[in-house]
């Protein structure tokens, strides 16, 4: 589940930086498809797609993969940089909360 979420917020942030911004619809809909399997995980205590969010995930992981096929170590740097920061100052995340749950 990590990894999936740390490749679609660097795709969102490539996507953003103008690397793949055509496929921004794509990514964010791997995104809400994480997000809802995160959501049955709190709920139910497993990880599990829809077919059409495990669709989703694997059509925003392929832009994921294109992207760091198509840019400069030193892009990548940056986007890495960028989650980061919005992490640490939390911007424009989507936490899972309990009481979204509910």
């Amino acid at each position: 589940f990590d990894l999936l979420a740390g490749a679609i917020n660097m795709a969102v942030v490539m996507s953003e930086l103008g690397t793949g911004e055509q496929y921004a619809k794509i990514i964010m809909s791997g995104q809400d498809a994480l997000h809802n399997c995160g959501k049955r995980f709190i709920r139910h205590g497993k990880f599990a797609f829809t077919g059409d969010e495990l669709r989703a995930i694997n059509d925003a992981t392929d832009v994921h993969d294109a992207q760091l096929a198509a840019s400069r170590a030193f892009d990548v740097e940056a986007a890495y940089n960028e989650i980061h920061r919005r992490l640490r100052l939390n911007i424009n995340t989507r936490r899972i909360v309990e009481k979204e749950i509910a």
